[in-house]
Order: structure tokens, then C-alpha cells, then sequence
């Protein structure tokens, strides 16, 4: 996830992580996660999906 504008709060596994704009998280999803907007701000973000079959290419 990559935060563009704003602040957001993800939670995933017991676990908390507040991202504030410029921020990227990368992180294994094999279960719920969730994503709250913890200001009155505008949030804006971009989230990439890959499966166990993506990898590098390299040329």
C-alpha cells in the first residue's frame, strides 16, 4: 500500500501500522485487514495485489 495523501491506519494479524502520506507498506495478506481513515482528512492510497506467482524480471 502506498499512501499518497493523508493518514491511514491498517490493521492486519494483531498488528497496527499508521501511515502517513509518502509511507508504503508491503506485507503478506492471509487474512482480514483493515483500513481506517483515523483524521477528517482526505485519505488517498494505491494498493498493489501479487500473487505467489509474481516475481522480478530482470533484462
Amino acid at each position: 500500500m502506498w499512501l499518497l495523501a493523508g493518514t491511514m491506519a491498517l490493521m492486519h494479524g494483531g498488528e497496527t501500522w499508521r501511515l502517513d502520506a509518502g509511507d508504503c507498506l508491503a506485507m503478506r495478506v492471509d487474512g482480514p485487514v483493515e483500513f481506517r481513515n483515523p483524521t477528517r482528512r482526505a485519505a488517498r492510497y494505491a494498493v498493489v495485489i501479487a500473487n505467489e506467482a509474481a516475481r522480478v524480471v530482470r533484462r
